[in-house]
Order: C-alpha cells, then structure tokens, then sequence
C-alpha cells in the first residue's frame, strides 16, 4: 500500500468511526454492532415512527362488533348484540357505515353517516349521527399501518367492542 492510500484508509476509517460513534454506535468485543443491538440504543425508532392524519383511514373497512348490555333492575333481562358491516372512510374525517345487527337474535339493517379524527400516534375518536344528533365519540386506535381499526363503544350502561379491516 502506498502513502497515499494508507492515508485515505485512515480517515476514511476514523470518519466511519466518528460517524458510528455520533450514531450512538459502538465496537463491541468483537468490533461489530449487531442490528439488536442498534435497536436497543434506540437507533432505529426514528425510522420506525409513523405518523397518522385522516387520510389514514381511506376506503372500506369491513366491521364484526359485539355488545352486551347489562339488565336494568326494572327488566333484570341481559341482551347479547352483535353486528357487522361495511364502513367507508374518506379520507378526509367523514364516514358511511352500513350494518346488519343481531339483538337477542332480532335482525334489523340500518344506515349511518359520521366524523372521525385520527391523531399522529394513531389514536382518535369516531363519532356516528342519529336522528337524535351525533353520539358519545368512540376511541379507535389504528394498527397495521391503518389496515386494521380497534373501537370501544362508549354508551353508558352497554359493553361493546369491535374491529374494522381494510378490505
């Protein structure tokens, strides 16, 4: 190796040093940083970081929820719901849903309009209207890149949870 080259090699390798060490990169016992361990020095979260805005939720979803609602001292009588559907979003904070419920095993087909806001950790409300104005906001949170959507229906007095995924 000539003078010139032994001198590029060297700083070729102490910039590469400083560059790993800036990094939070380090030489291990056998000189190498495994992945795991880059992992682990938190090296990798920025990359991994998604953000989430509205237009996460774009298309159709399909919808399978079930409920259970409690009997009142008056009834004492519990009812077993469940429901599926198809929910289109926007993409811009409005929804359709259409569903097919089973109370107690009694049918009943019904239509919807809505609003959802989604934040940047992939958390966020929807919010249905009724003829009665719109109800208590549901906590969503989205996961598979916004493929798959977690809800909890929050009315009082009724357990209900439910998954929508993108089709």
């Amino acid at each position: 190796m000539n003078r010139m080259q032994k001198t590029f090699t060297s700083k070729t390798l102490l910039a590469l040093m400083a560059l790993l060490f800036a990094s939070g990169l380090t030489f291990g016992t056998i000189g190498v940083v495994t992945r795991v361990q880059a992992q682990q020095n938190g090296i990798f979260d920025r990359a991994r970081t998604q953000y989430f805005n509205n237009g996460s939720l774009n298309g159709r979803y399909a919808s399978l929820s079930t409920a259970i609602t409690p009997g009142t001292p008056a009834s004492n009588k519990t009812t077993y719901d469940a429901c599926v559907g198809l929910v289109t979003f926007d993409g811009f904070g409005n929804f359709t849903d259409s569903e097919t419920h089973s109370f107690n095993g009694e049918i009943e087909r019904a239509q919807y309009k809505g609003t959802y806001q989604v934040n940047p950790d992939g958390t966020g409300t929807m919010t249905y209207f009724d003829e009665n104005g719109p109800t208590d906001p549901c906590p969503i949170i989205l996961s598979d890149g916004g493929r798959e959507v977690t809800f909890i229906i929050t009315t009082p007095g009724i357990v209900a949870t439910g998954v929508l995924k993108k089709q």
